[in-house]
């Protein structure tokens, strides 16, 4: 998402950091992070803006 919209994208609030939040976040109740949705979240706020 970074890479490709940063122009129609420019403000990224992710609603849900773990699973006890409508079963989208980006890590499991445990505290292990989903790796497809956590890796997107971290390259998300990397980003040199």
């Amino acid at each position: 998402m970074a890479n490709r919209h940063t122009r129609q994208v420019p403000v990224v609030i992710w609603f849900a950091w773990g699973d006890v939040q409508n079963n989208a976040g980006a890590v499991q109740v445990g505290g292990r992070p989903k790796p497809a949705i956590y890796e997107a979240v971290k390259a998300i706020c990397a980003k040199q803006w």
